[in-house]
């Protein structure tokens, strides 16, 4: 029968719950080197945006600037500026850069008439109507194209532009607009946009100075478009798996969306992606910009996560094989070990029995050739009498003979597992009868009484009939020898919960503690004559030793010298 083990499996099971640990720890490693990558490609997307908007606001300082610096420009200078300062040529998504003149009630009709005698005779102020003071666009370069469209514009009279341009007055600072319609646009092609607006002050060196609006002289203004303006600083959107959105203000509200990369390169969505929202704040202006990243693949299916699973796999099995083959190795190995350990025990059993036979028959065989010689050589001297008792010795001489080998081949084919064993239910009662009835004539002679104890019910064991009356005839056998006359020998048998016990008692010689010891092994077997000097072989309790082994039983002896001795042994119940 192969031996079962779950070795192999348990080195599988680890093998595979270690391999789930390491790509789960390989999974989150490499989640977290690609959600770092992502924002840095996102932080550097936000870099370039705020830099550029940092250099466009550089322009419209040095243009607020140059307008404050001066009495009074010319439309002509205004363009030779912008041309020098590259500001249309050079900064990405620029629609334009002007000037918004602020233009008190009372000078609306003088400002009009002054920009109708420089070429423009159908110029107005527009929207028309009365107001507190009147703002208008009066220069912007390229001026030419869709921005003239703008030339005149009080951007004053519309509520986002407004509120940029108080900002941008109160905080002295260039303000980006809220979302707004660019009134370049038309009305088929409008894309969302934002403005920056910068404050001219004339003759104000104060900025402590509450009254900083009689100072001022207007605003310098550049419109962008925001598809102009993002795919200007970071080139043509290429990137089909990076979506970026930008939404005016904090939060993301599908109302407010300024800017989204799919309006310039369709993004191949799927459902596995990156995501990342961080805020853009420039002088006190909030963009939100939204990252999403999308794979073709979730990460579980990367190279890296596939090749740790399938290696780890791999080296599982593997382990799983080699852990087969040592098992099986070990497995043969241990049959080789208790193979010799069979071998040399049967050596030491042999030469046990070549010492038993050599010692225990040479004093028989010196008693059957003494007394032989003695009747072949006097056999006419000797009367009727001498011939009896001599023939008598040579009987006795043969039958300790016959008994030895007979006791010693019974040991050697039980210790060789040659002896035939054919258990069945049995039950002791009707044995421990049997047994008794083939003695009773025996114990009859030496006036031995035999005494017996629960024999009236069945006790049922699962055992070989024979071999538990050669158990039961040496325990008998020996009860009889080591009693005196008149003597009793008591077989008890007893149950408690899952076994059966057998007890056979004298109240003979008993023994020492030294020979107990000796009782059970071969290589110290001896024998003693028992009370009416019968001769024994010293091989019964070996026997019995080794018959009770077999059938998962137990065999122990309680002896005081003297006294008698109660030999029992136990077996499952059947």
């Amino acid at each position: 029968m192969k031996k079962i083990t779950l070795l192999p499996y348990l080195v599988l099971l680890a093998g595979i719950l270690l391999t789930e640990l390491i790509t789960i720890s390989s999974f989150t490693d490499l989640k977290l080197i690609k959600q770092q990558a992502f924002e840095n490609t996102c932080q550097d997307y936000k870099n370039k945006i705020l830099n550029q908007l940092n250099a466009n606001a550089q322009v419209l300082y040095s243009s607020a600037a140059y307008i404050s610096s001066s009495d009074s420009i010319t439309r002509d200078e205004w363009k030779l500026f912008q041309f020098q300062n590259k500001s249309v040529s050079e900064l990405p998504g620029i629609q334009g850069i002007g000037f918004i003149k602020k233009i008190q009630s009372g000078q609306l009709d003088q400002f009009e008439k002054l920009i109708q005698k420089e070429g423009f005779p159908d110029f107005r102020v527009k929207p028309e109507g009365p107001r507190e003071f009147y703002t208008s666009v009066l220069y912007i370069e390229p001026f030419s194209g869709s921005n003239l469209l703008a030339f005149g514009f009080d951007a004053f009279t519309e509520p986002v532009r407004k509120k940029a341009m108080v900002l941008a007055e109160r905080s002295n600072a260039v303000v980006i607009s809220d979302k707004v319609f660019l009134l370049q646009d038309s009305v088929s092609e409008k894309s969302p946009g934002t403005i920056m607006f910068v404050p001219v002050f004339k003759n104000y060196s104060s900025p402590a100075n509450n009254n900083s609006s009689q100072y001022l002289a207007g605003w310098v203004f550049s419109p962008f478009r925001m598809n102009d303006l993002i795919t200007g600083i970071t080139g043509k959107w290429k990137n089909e798996n990076l979506n970026l959105t930008i939404y005016d203000n904090e939060g993301i509200n599908p109302g407010s969306v300024l800017f989204s990369s799919d309006s310039v390169c369709t993004t191949n969505q799927t459902n596995h992606y990156y995501s990342l929202e961080m805020p853009l704040v420039f002088n006190g202006k909030t963009w939100t910009l939204h990252f999403t990243k999308y794979q073709s693949t979730p990460d579980y299916f990367s190279f890296r996560v596939v090749a740790v699973f399938s290696a780890g796999i791999f080296m599982s099995f593997l382990l799983f094989i080699l852990a087969i083959n040592w098992l099986k190795m070990k497995t043969k190995s241990d049959e080789i070990f208790i193979l010799n350990q069979e071998l040399e025990k049967s050596n030491l059993n042999k030469d046990r029995f070549i010492s038993v036979m050599a010692h225990d028959l040479r004093s028989p065989f010196n008693t059957l050739l003494g007394f032989t010689d003695l009747l072949y050589d006097k056999f006419e001297q000797l009367n009727q009498n001498e011939q009896k008792t001599y023939s008598k010795y040579i009987h006795n001489s043969a039958h300790s003979i016959f008994r030895l080998l007979d006791d010693l081949l019974t040991w050697a084919r039980l210790d060789t597992g040659k002896f035939p064993f054919h258990p069945a239910k049995t039950d002791l009662s009707e044995i421990c009868k049997t047994v008794i009835a083939d003695y009773a004539i025996v114990a009859m002679n030496k006036k031995i009484q035999l005494e017996t104890e629960n024999m009236n019910v069945p006790h049922i064991v699962y055992a070989d009939n024979m071999m538990l009356k050669t158990i039961l005839r040496n325990l008998v056998d020996n009860a009889i020898k080591f009693s005196p006359e008149n003597g009793i020998v008591k077989i008890r048998l007893t149950q408690a919960e899952n076994k059966i016990t057998i007890s056979v008692s004298d109240r003979g010689i008993g023994m020492t503690a030294e020979e107990k010891a000796k009782l059970f092994n071969i290589s110290t077997i001896s024998s003693k004559p028992g009370t009416a000097n019968e001769k024994g072989t010293g091989m019964g309790l070996i026997l019995c030793s080794d018959l009770v082994k077999k059938h998962n039983g137990s065999i122990w002896v309680e002896s005081v010298q003297g006294s008698g001795t109660t030999v029992s042994f136990s077996l499952p119940v059947g």
